[in-house]
């Protein structure tokens, strides 16, 4: 999983306005970035660059996340890199903390998760008035994970929790040279290949964690003329 270039500026942009400074990452991301920042390379850039198909630089995680005075922690089902903390998504629900980190980032790891709707309601509680839910998940990449996820799931379950999207945006190509789009929230659209959606949400109200409705259900209960 990779934190590439529009999420960067993402999370650059909106640091300062985090009302925590910790963060949670859902596995330890490589740093894809085209910027040098005076910040040391991970150790097993050249591997990663293999692998992503990135022709530049490979920042480490946590240098990267201090330069932006963010303290990073990181969830994961193994210890793959090292910092991880051992946490199984799947198990969550049996959990009582408070909300304690002022962004959580899900840099391409609900998809693999076999109760990702769970997982996401449940991770949203750690997240504070004000906080900020960052994804970036498939949209259209066939067995990547168990899942795909639409932007009318992450619209409906943010709307009904009391969070505001902040940003739904698309992104296809290579890596290097993404195209970027805005998507709808809840219309249907053509997906590109191998689409990536990238969600950006802020906890406006804090309410009790609810399952959404689909919308267009909500709306218009029986579907008749003029839904969606």
């Amino acid at each position: 999983m990779a934190l590439e270039p529009v999420l960067l500026d993402i999370i650059a942009d909106i640091a300062g306005a985090v009302p925590k400074r910790k963060v949670l990452c859902l596995g330890y991301p490589d740093i894809l970035s085209r910027e040098t920042f005076g910040l040391p390379e991970a150790d097993d850039a050249e591997p990663i660059k293999r692998w992503h198909g990135w022709p530049h630089r490979v920042i480490d995680a946590n240098a990267w996340f201090e330069a932006l005075t963010l303290q990073p922690e990181y969830w994961d089902i193994t210890k793959a890199r090292g910092p991880e903390k051992v946490v199984d998504l799947n198990q969550l629900m049996t959990w009582s903390l408070e909300p304690e980190f002022g962004l959580l980032i899900d840099p391409g790891t609900l998809e693999h998760v076999w109760c990702a709707a769970n997982a996401l309601a449940f991770l949203s509680k750690f997240c504070p008035l004000n906080g900020y839910m960052l994804h970036s998940t498939p949209l259209s990449m066939a067995n990547h994970g168990f899942w795909s996820i639409h932007p009318t799931a992450f619209a409906d379950f943010y709307e009904a929790n009391g969070f505001k999207i902040e940003l739904l945006l698309g992104l296809s190509g290579p890596t290097d040279k993404r195209a970027v789009r805005d998507l709808p929230l809840y219309n249907r659209f053509n997906m590109n290949l191998n689409e990536v959606v990238v969600c950006l949400a802020r906890r406006e109200r804090v309410v009790p964690i609810a399952t959404p409705i689909q919308t267009k259900y909500r709306l218009n209960p029986t579907l008749k003329a003029g839904a969606a």
